[in-house]
């Protein structure tokens, strides 16, 4: 167990495109359909669930092999955040060509160079996306239907992060001892099922994106280190019981949560035939740039399907732009500096 497969790849990249998918609607003003039997959810939510699941399931298996909470913590760094800067920057040149303001105004805001929501603090914020996210630029996309938002896809990853420290952390806490995380993550979720018996989960979850997210990242890494333990069979059996429980007794929002970890992780065990395969994955670009591009084209006298098809051959340019030119490289260097190579890719996630 541990090595990255192809099929977790490509159920990034589906879940990268389900979150575009869902945003074209939203950005050019349209409702979006629900998915039949889904509970009202959209596919962008169900593809933040995705990311986060695979996620917890694979960052788990990096921490564990690893041993060690820097090393992780280092691989995470150069997995985030060069595409995340490469990015930000291109949000800021995109800006300077687009802006109904002229350069003065653009470049130095009423606010000052360092104002929020001007293009050194718009770098500097979501190139770091530990101070807060700005998500406008002067005189950029305020004729919208979606006004002003440059990319929201964003603030999903400062959730993400917070929980790669706390991993870490645990991890470090318990010594790198996989089975203790095990009963820990299994023992919380139990905990939250009694609970659940007492009070509905689903108001308590409702709008706690992080403790949302928290949920479906443990039962991931929970998943995980019982795999490595006591095999996929017990693995799944174990979530599925509690996924179960969750049901019956009336809390249907962490019983899906739970569903979609148990769906992505037997996704991994479906043979997939060489064609389907990726070579590489690009599900981070993707998710990175389709917001802006999405923005850039949502008033372009195009019906709903032209622009869909265009918006998605323009992010999958960039996507692939990114992992070969930014993440691939960054990667080799920290190959270059020694320790255990990362498997899991961020949520990337992240927004819906």
């Amino acid at each position: 167990m541990g090595s990255r497969t192809a099929n977790l790849d490509l159920v990034r990249l589906a879940a990268a495109f389900a979150v575009l998918w869902s945003h074209q609607f939203a950005l050019t003003g349209l409702a979006e359909p629900a998915i039949p039997g889904a509970g009202g959810l959209g596919a962008g939510t169900l593809g933040v669930y995705a990311f986060f699941a695979i996620s917890g399931y694979l960052n788990a298996q990096s921490l564990f092999r690893s041993q060690s909470a820097v090393t992780f913590l280092t691989s995470r760094t150069f997995r985030i955040f060069p595409a995340l800067i490469a990015c930000a920057a291109f949000c800021v040149v995109l800006g300077a060509f687009i802006t109904s303001r002229d350069p003065q105004a653009y470049w130095l805001p009423e606010n000052g160079l360092l104002g929020r929501n001007g293009p050194v603090s718009f770098f500097w914020r979501n190139s770091t996306i530990l101070f807060g996210l700005d998500y406008q630029l002067p005189g950029v996309f305020e004729g919208n239907s979606y006004p002003r938002a440059v990319n929201g896809s964003l603030w999903t990853l400062p959730h993400e992060v917070k929980l790669y420290l706390v991993l870490a952390a645990i991890g470090f806490g318990l010594r790198f001892k996989s089975w203790a995380f095990a009963c820990l993550m299994f023992v919380v979720l139990a905990c939250l099922f009694l609970f659940g018996l007492v009070r509905p989960l689903g108001p308590l979850l409702e709008g706690k994106y992080l403790l949302t997210f928290g949920v479906i990242f443990s039962a991931g890494a929970c998943l995980a280190t019982i795999q490595q333990r006591a095999g996929l069979s017990v693995a799944l059996t174990s979530l599925a019981l509690l996924l179960a429980g969750f049901a019956l007794s009336g809390n249907p929002t962490v019983a899906v949560l739970l569903a979609v970890t148990v769906v992505c992780v037997l996704l991994n065990q479906v043979p997939l035939p060489s064609w389907m395969a990726p070579k590489f994955d690009i599900s981070y670009g993707v998710y990175l740039y389709a917001f802006p591009v999405q923005q850039l084209l949502s008033n372009w006298p195009a019906g709903f399907w032209t622009r869909l098809v265009v918006v998605v051959v323009t992010v999958t340019a960039l996507g692939l732009a990114s992992a070969k030119l930014v993440e691939q490289p960054a990667l080799r260097w920290r190959r270059s500096l020694g320790g255990v190579q990362p498997i899991a890719l961020p949520a990337e996630q992240v927004a819906s």
